[in-house]
């Protein structure tokens, strides 16, 4: 019998758990139980849980950090505590859909682990936040499973024997670098079965403007940082064929003076362009068939990202060309 325990690392969450918790509850399965790790919240996420928790007791448990040390802490810590033989993870600030634990719960019999996506409509208005549920039902929906290698904890189950078995989350990453859940889907694919299942799906507050451009650079960066330590391409979102069209657009962007400088310049800079919407033009029928009034803002937010994607790119290129790597420097793997 499958019984899963879910995990929410909670920080400061005091306007988004209460839902959280009651989507998970309202779902056509119910998990075993929910543990909800405060991570030394400042707000009124604490006294918010302590009442969840008297209104759901038996199913909602609360436990906290020793510290304030981020989610991938908060995350052990719940898995340390779990008694479900299935240990499934979501933020604190998305909502799990009607079907989440049963799509889980009927995949996860076939693999270790098993990743889960956005659903096409986030829980917040704003145009970037619309362009990323877009773009990753997009990318990642569908119904069929697929091998994937970034476990991306706001919505991922595992079986609890191979999350102990690989010892959790990676807890020595320097401050800030947020590149957890990324390292810990390596070792999950290095040595077991996960996979993708756009079934499996959260709505989701997702950031504004500035920090998801700031998430899109580093986390491009520390990608491909990582394909040189592991000399194989991620199969998460920004990699494969959006990765070289990223790099295209740049590459056309960079060589917009020689249209200006040279006879038949501009040759190369179209070049590189039609190469970038190959890449992407999918992307853009699929808007114009699902969401046609977003067409003309997603196509201009698609060539924003696409750059910041392409030059974080290139930081992490230059890093390892300088050896500057944080990635390199501070995580050493056991299978090199």
């Amino acid at each position: 019998m499958k019984t899963i325990s879910v995990i929410i690392p909670c920080f400061n969450c005091a306007p988004t758990i209460e839902r959280c918790v009651e989507t998970l509850l309202a779902g056509t399965q119910r998990p075993m139980e929910i543990i909800a790790v405060d991570d030394r919240s400042t707000d009124a996420t604490a006294h918010l849980l302590r009442r969840l928790a008297g209104k759901h007791p038996g199913i909602l448990r609360i436990v906290t950090t020793p510290l304030n040390a981020g989610p991938a802490m908060a995350r052990n810590v719940g898995a340390a505590t779990a008694r479900g033989n299935y240990l499934f993870f979501v933020d604190s600030d998305t909502e799990a859909l009607p079907d989440t634990l049963a799509n889980f719960s009927r995949r996860i019999a076939d693999y270790d682990a098993v990743v889960g996506n956005y659903d096409a409509e986030p829980l917040n208005n704003g145009a970037s936040a619309r362009y990323k549920a877009l773009l990753y039902d997009y990318l990642l929906g569908g119904v069929e499973p697929r091998p994937y290698d970034l476990f991306s904890a706001s919505c991922a189950g595992i079986r609890a024997e191979v999350f102990r078995a690989l010892g959790g989350y990676y807890l020595h990453f320097p401050r800030g670098l947020d590149f957890e859940n990324e390292e810990f889907g390596y070792r999950i694919s290095n040595s077991y079965r996960m996979a993708l299942d756009g079934t499996v799906r959260v709505r989701h507050h997702f950031p504004g403007l500035g920090k998801m451009s700031r998430a899109f650079f580093q986390r491009t960066a520390l990608w491909v940082e990582m394909f040189t330590m592991r000399k194989r391409f991620s199969t998460a979102a920004t990699t494969g064929t959006t990765g070289v069209s990223s790099m295209a657009l740049l590459g056309a962007l960079l060589c917009l003076p020689a249209g200006f400088t040279y006879p038949f310049g501009y040759l190369l800079p179209l070049a590189l362009f039609a190469v970038y919407l190959y890449g992407y033009c999918g992307f853009f029928v699929y808007l114009a068939r699902n969401r046609p009034r977003f067409l003309a803002a997603g196509i201009a937010l698609n060539l924003y990202y696409t750059t910041v994607i392409a030059c974080g790119a290139l930081t992490g290129l230059a890093r390892v060309a300088l050896r500057r790597s944080r990635l390199i420097r501070d995580i050493v793997h056991p299978d090199g």
